[in-house]
């Protein structure tokens, strides 16, 4: 999968890019493609005990992530630090994010499906639009003039990728991957109590998303291909 430029993955939160596309990500890396990460809220709101302090959980989080994302080797991890469960779709997120993509001139940009029916969670539904909308900022030059201020020239993302998908039309194959996405996801002690049911859980998936394609294990996503 050696591409033109580096890939950019935009999570609503702390495990979101490791979930939906850790195995991809790890691949990009293993061919020598740099990757990066967005990661938009601060995950304050990802624990059921009543004892945890928000600030407390935030710095654990962040933590987690950073050790996730070495153990894919991506090369950065930018915190938008917007309050979990309240995300939106402003123009600040669409600034920041169409900054990054500017700077990084990514040939691939993955996130949300924000189409996706019935998708419960409003951050991921949030980010989704605020990527989309953002990767359309950073390739026109009238959109948000301070960047062109900053010296930071439009960019066209060739390839937009979707994860979480009902209507997936490309995949990747994660057979040779699949275990570092878990020992990233493993990093995540803050979110996840059964790693051995979610070892099974995740190989399951990959195993039925892979099979007809011919592929031991796979990510699914919708690939867009914007003219």
């Amino acid at each position: 999968m050696m591409l033109q430029g580096p890939v950019l993955v935009v999570g609503a939160h702390p495990d979101d890019t490791e979930f939906g596309a850790g195995g991809t990500v790890a691949a990009f890396t293993a061919a020598g493609q740099a990757a990066h990460y967005i990661v938009c809220t601060d995950g304050s709101k990802g624990s059921k005990d009543r004892a945890v302090h928000p600030a407390d959980l935030v710095r654990r989080r962040q933590a987690e992530q950073r050790g996730a994302a070495e153990e894919l080797g991506v090369s950065s991890v930018t915190f938008l630090e917007q309050v979990d469960g309240e995300m939106e779709n402003t123009r600040d997120v669409r600034l920041r994010i169409a900054r990054r993509i500017r700077e990084l001139r990514p040939h691939v940009l993955i996130t949300h499906d924000a189409w996706r029916p019935w998708m419960l969670h409003p951050d991921h539904r949030a980010v989704g639009f605020a990527v989309t909308d953002a990767f359309v900022a950073a390739r026109d030059h009238l959109y948000l003039p301070e960047l062109l201020d900053e010296g930071l020239e439009p960019w066209a993302v060739p390839e937009l990728w979707l994860w979480g998908t009902l209507e997936p039309d490309y995949w990747v194959d994660t057979s040779a991957t699949i275990a570092r996405k878990l020992s990233a996801l493993r990093h995540h002690e803050s979110q996840i109590s059964d790693f051995g049911a979610l070892d099974e859980r995740l190989r399951q998936g990959a195993r039925e998303t892979g099979a007809p394609h011919g592929m031991g294990y796979a990510e699914a996503f919708k690939r867009l291909l914007p003219r």
